[in-house]
C-alpha cells in the first residue's frame, strides 16, 4: 500500500477555479493585507461562527497569538503532546513559557491525562471534559454545566472548584459554577401583578437590557446583540 506524503491532489482536484483567484491576487500584488485577506478573514470568521478572525503567514505565528492573548508568559507551564509539530513547542518557548511534555493516549488525545492531574490541585472539585458536559444527562447540575459551555470558545476541559472555594487571580475572581449560589443571574421585577417566576433555561447578562427595554415597550439599541428572555409567557 503506498500512502501518499500528501493529499494536494485530491484537496484541488479542479485546479482553474483556484488559478483564477490567485491570477487577481498576483495582478494586484496586494498578497499581504488587502481586500483578498479582509474577505478571507470575514468568510471564515462567518463559517466558524465568530466575530472576528485574523489570518497569520504561518501557523507559528498563529499560535505564538494564541498564547500571548491568554496572558503567556515567562515563568508560566504550557502543556503539550510529545508527538506534535516542532513549531507548537517552539511557539511556547517563544513566550518564554516552560514547555511540560506528555504522553497522548491512545486517541492521540491529552484530556484525560490532564484531567487526572488537576484533580490532584488543591480547591478543584471536578475536572470534565467539554464532551462529558455535552453528553450529560439532565439533572440541574449537569444542565448547569451544559449552560456554561460554549462549543467554540469554551476549553476542552473545565475544572469546577470545591462548593464554596473561591480563586482569585491578577485578572479577578473566578465565578459561574453550577452551583445553586452561583447558578443564576439576579434579576428582579416587582408588582402587585406579577407572579413569582424562575426561568431555567440559558440566559446571559447580555440579555438583561433587551428583556427590560421589551417590558418597558421601547426599541432597545442597535448595538445590543442579548435576546430577549419571555418572563411573561407560559
Amino acid at each position: 500500500m503506498i500512502v501518499p506524503f500528501n493529499y494536494l491532489n485530491y484537496q484541488f482536484k479542479d485546479k482553474k477555479k483556484y488559478f483564477a483567484e490567485w491570477s487577481k491576487l498576483i495582478d494586484t500584488s496586494e498578497f499581504t493585507l488587502g481586500p483578498f485577506i479582509e474577505k478571507f478573514e470575514k468568510k471564515f470568521s462567518k463559517y466558524v461562527g465568530v466575530k472576528h478572525c485574523i489570518s497569520t503567514n504561518n501557523g507559528t505565528d498563529a499560535l505564538i497569538l494564541s498564547l500571548k492573548s491568554l496572558g503567556i508568559k515567562s515563568g508560566d507551564e504550557v502543556i503539550t503532546v510529545c508527538n506534535s509539530f516542532y513549531a507548537t513547542a517552539g511557539a511556547i518557548e517563544a513566550c518564554g513559557a516552560k514547555i511540560v511534555f506528555v504522553d497522548s493516549d491512545e486517541r492521540y488525545q491529552i484530556d484525560l491525562i490532564i484531567k487526572d492531574s488537576m484533580i490532584k490541585i488543591p480547591g478543584v472539585g471536578m475536572v470534565i471534559t467539554q464532551n462529558e458536559i455535552m453528553t450529560a444527562g439532565d439533572s440541574d447540575i449537569e444542565i448547569r454545566l451544559k449552560n456554561m459551555v460554549h462549543p467554540i470558545k469554551s476549553p476542552d476541559i473545565i475544572f469546577i472548584p470545591i462548593k464554596y472555594w473561591s480563586t482569585r487571580s491578577q485578572s479577578g475572581a473566578t465565578h459561574g459554577t453550577p452551583y445553586d449560589y452561583d447558578a443564576h443571574i439576579p434579576f428582579f421585577i416587582s408588582s402587585s401583578n406579577f407572579k413569582k417566576k424562575e426561568i431555567k433555561k440559558r440566559v446571559s447578562s447580555v440579555d438583561i437590557a433587551p428583556t427590560i427595554s421589551n417590558i418597558l415597550n421601547i426599541s432597545p439599541p442597535k448595538s445590543i446583540n442579548g435576546k430577549i428572555i419571555k418572563i411573561f409567557e407560559d
